[in-house]
């Protein structure tokens, strides 16, 4: 495969480039055949039992998941599936999630990688977007499609990936006085069928649709972006051969990370397939797993979000959290204040933080360790902060344009659209509306609004701030929602912690919503916010919960909490006021729910 050879020199040579740069030179050829299939193809052929995947659900060989993926193929094209149409596929972090994808591409089906935290509304809004032809979905993730509403389900062809788990749809159906829905065991269709090659593959194709990644803040409505498969590959070929140079013998451990998030499925996943290593995947984060699969698996990259550093630090220590043979860790979301600390602690030997916009058209990588950045602003590249309102996140104005943010200030992350910057877009129309900002400096320009906050400091580095929407920063205080978040969750009791900004008679607060155990009281909560917090980054409001619904990145799903605000009479929840004396009473007088609860005294 010489175009591969082709590839991964050109990448190497633009290592220190920017993204778009990178897209912009390497570029594949209109008659390559190098695709995601093919490349797993190619990997098959020259060593079919080097290793490809491996985690507690089980391992591949590269012949054995491009086998699997053969079958997964004729699976669907007996089922009438065909080139040009969509497979919505939500499941967990585990082989199967890969295979499918793989065997979809091979029809010249796209897979719209839906997050396992997609329910309800958000659900729903999804799938009018991608309008899949079938749904694919793991037993583990029952519950979102069986909540649908009957307008939306029968509408949908559901497909069950796993034939031993069928107890929870015959309750569902009984419940529901009427027949079960559409469920195919395809699981079983999957094992009857051939592993040999189809006919005809259109998964050689570079220009067809690869993926849709549903992306967006907390707050937000998902938001779909359509992945091609030399998109794809551009984008993981920077990260595997420009930037970490992944060879055979690497292992790249995704940590239970979402497979529909860009972070594991390009730079743990796409990084393994450039250099013809393996991917190692776990379902869900555990801290003292982690150490013990980074022995077991031999890992060597790790791909991160800032959740996963932070549960590692407040983990206990491992016996073998400084004894392992990672040499890069490829991810997002590292603060600068634990920064120093994450390393030590763990002898991390090279972090490499970077950042990629919701839509995927902007990048950016901090490869010199400069601590908390995500990258610099260059010149020439169109990329600029515009900045906003501390408190409000308004665009601030002078004489109708934007105006830029200086070092030590924050501001939204805008991007050029011209020759070094393709905007591709959202599926959704109305996204794509929202999201181009045209002559914002007063020229005859059009940018991409990113929607996220960054920080710029000196020598045009910037780190990430917080997502518009998304932010708390209060008059006086320069703390984020994860600072908040972060020192709540020190508290005695408090086992997660999720902040956002609410407005009560008003003014803009503070509320926290918090899961706890029974060690956890409101005057031990109060004193430690107290001590740790300045005063305007207070929670004016506690919320508490049995459990917190996150992203696909881990971050707390926001949007219900924003919705309810402080208001008791939207939510059957515990909610407290903080009083002028320091300490929290139960919020509009429902004190008799609160002793249920076991949070205040009876009189």
């Amino acid at each position: 495969m010489k175009r591969l050879d082709t590839l991964r020199d050109n990448a190497l040579a633009t290592a220190l480039m920017s993204r778009a740069a990178y897209y912009s030179m390497v570029k594949l050829r209109e008659d390559s055949d190098l695709t995601p299939v093919r490349l797993v193809e190619h990997w098959a052929e020259q060593q079919p039992n080097g290793l490809a995947i491996t985690g507690p659900d089980g391992s591949y060989t590269y012949r054995g998941l491009d086998s699997a993926a053969n079958a997964v193929a004729r699976s669907l094209q007996a089922l009438g599936m065909e080139k040009g149409q969509r497979l919505a596929l939500m499941m967990s972090s585990r082989p199967e999630f890969l295979v499918a994808t793989l065997g979809a591409a091979k029809l010249g089906v796209a897979t719209a990688l839906l997050p396992t935290t997609l329910a309800g509304d958000a659900l729903v809004h999804a799938l009018r977007i991608i309008r899949p032809d079938a749904v694919l979905a793991g037993s583990e993730c029952h519950e979102p499609w069986t909540e649908l509403g009957d307008g939306v389900l029968p509408k949908l062809r559901l497909l069950w990936a796993d034939a031993h788990e069928p107890m929870a749809l015959d309750a569902w159906s009984r419940d529901r006085e009427r027949p079960l829905p559409m469920w195919d065991d395809f699981a079983r269709r999957v094992r009857d069928a051939s592993g040999k090659p189809l006919p005809t593959t259109h998964g050689h194709d570079m220009r067809l649709p690869f993926v849709l990644l549903a992306s967006g803040g907390p707050s937000e409505l998902p938001r779909i972006t359509l992945v091609t498969n030399q998109r794809f590959l551009q984008g993981s070929y920077y990260f595997g051969q420009a930037v970490l140079k992944s060879n055979p013998t690497d292992v790249s451990y995704n940590a239970g990370l979402s497979l529909a998030h860009r972070v594991a499925f390009y730079q743990a996943w796409g990084v393994a397939i450039t250099g013809g290593g393996a991917v190692a995947l776990r379902r869900s984060f555990d801290a003292t797993a982690f150490w013990e699969d980074c022995d077991r698996y031999d890992v060597t990259l790790v791909a991160y979000l800032g959740s996963t550093c932070r549960g590692l630090l407040r983990a206990p220590v491992h016996a073998k959290e400084t004894s392992h043979r990672t040499r890069a860790w490829l991810g997002s979301g590292l603060d600068a204040e634990v920064w120093d600390d994450f390393i030590q602690r763990f002898a991390v030997p090279s972090v490499l933080e970077n950042y990629i916009a919701t839509g995927g058209h902007v990048g950016l990588i901090n490869l010199s360790g400069h601590e908390g950045m995500v990258g610099r602003l260059g010149a020439g590249r169109g990329q600029v902060l515009a900045r906003v309102d501390p408190v409000t996140e308004e665009f601030v104005r002078e004489g109708g344009k934007l105006v830029q943010a200086g070092p030590g200030e924050s501001g939204v992350l805008l991007a050029k659209i011209g020759p070094l910057m393709a905007f591709e877009g959202f599926e959704d129309p109305a996204d794509n509306a929202a999201s181009i900002l045209v002559n914002p400096f007063g020229k005859d320009e059009r940018y991409v609004n990113t929607r996220d906050l960054m920080t710029l400091h000196d020598g045009q580095w910037i780190s990430f701030a917080a997502r518009v929407g998304d932010d708390v920063r209060m008059p006086g205080s320069t703390l984020t929602s994860a600072d908040i978040e972060d020192i709540c969750g020190e508290a005695a009791g408090v086992r997660d912690a999720c902040a956002y900004p609410v407005t009560s008679d008003g003014e803009r607060a503070v509320m926290v919503a918090l899961v706890v155990d029974a060690t956890f009281s409101l005057e031990a909560f109060a004193r430690h916010t107290q001590a740790h917090l300045p005063r305007p980054s207070r929670p004016r409001f506690v919320r508490l919960e049995a459990s917190l619904s996150t992203t696909s990145s881990r971050r707390p799903l926001k949007g219900a909490l924003f919705v309810d605000g402080a208001d008791p009479s939207r939510t059957s929840s515990p909610l407290f006021e903080l009083l002028g004396n320091g300490s929290y009473a139960p919020l509009g007088g429902a004190r008799a729910s609160h002793e249920a609860h076991g949070l205040v005294a009876s009189e």
